[in-house]
């Protein structure tokens, strides 16, 4: 059964929920995602919220099958040879449901920070707490396959690359599946994102934006969830009370 309404994301998720799922475009209410609401409220600091001059470097780990490993480890070996003489802080954040992988390289260079999840269950995601968010907030760059917490780093406008990298173990691996999937295809409709093909133009970008001590970057992305709309409960609150007041 189709509903009566649909919530979606954003603008664009209207031309998915029209195109898939055959619903009337009036039908379908861009509202937003109640997780995202902690990024409309405005008490979020934009900039990097410690002063001292390390570097510091978040890798958000991707929901599938890619050789993520092997490109922290390339980039931590590239940040040192290019930096000597700063210190240096790079976290990489798996993904918080473990993920099987086959390719060559299992463990993280010495240096590199991984973040422990604990168990979760596989419904479950991260408490969205203060560290969550300033892990986030504190990162000079963010980088990751099309993931959620990249989106997220999006909307506090962090420095993003986007690790559109193949290789030759995964069907899943980020280059095939932001190719191929509908809801990360859509990152490329964030014209000023950049999307690496290879490890070294990841390390380019990055280079580039630590070096032009980039602060923070105004992605066009109110296509894909507009921030600046009230909440998704109020929005929700002045839907029901407009419909209710209309029949």
């Amino acid at each position: 059964e189709k509903p009566e309404y649909l919530t979606v994301m954003g603008e664009r998720c209207i031309e998915h929920a029209v195109d898939i799922h055959s619903i009337e475009r009036s039908q379908v209410l861009p509202f937003g995602l109640p997780r995202f609401d902690t990024y409309r409220n405005g008490g979020l600091g934009s900039q990097k919220s410690n002063l001292h001059s390390t570097i510091e470097i978040l890798y958000a780990g991707f929901s599938l099958p890619h050789a993520e490993i092997a490109v922290v480890n390339y980039l931590w070996d590239g940040l040192k040879s290019h930096f000597p003489n700063h210190e240096i802080r790079f976290v990489y954040r798996p993904h918080p449901i473990p993920i099987p992988r086959i390719d060559d390289v299992k463990e993280v260079v010495p240096g590199v920070v991984t973040t422990q999840h604990g168990k979760l269950e596989r419904t479950n995601m991260p408490k969205m707490d203060e560290n969550y968010l300033l892990s986030m907030l504190n990162a000079d760059v963010v980088i990751g396959a099309p993931t959620t917490m990249v989106f997220e780093a999006m909307l506090l406008d962090r420095p993003c690359i986007i690790d559109g990298t193949s290789d030759q173990f995964h069907r899943t691996n980020a280059a095939s599946s932001i190719q191929n999937f509908t809801h990360m295809k859509d990152l490329l409709t964030v014209v000023n994102l950049p999307i690496a093909n290879d490890v070294e133009e990841i390390l380019r970008l990055l280079v580039a934006i630590i070096e032009q001590k980039v602060q923070i970057v105004n992605y066009e992305m109110n296509h894909l969830y507009d921030k600046k709309q009230p909440s998704y409960s109020t929005q929700l609150k002045m839907f029901l009370v407009s419909s209710r007041s209309n029949s």
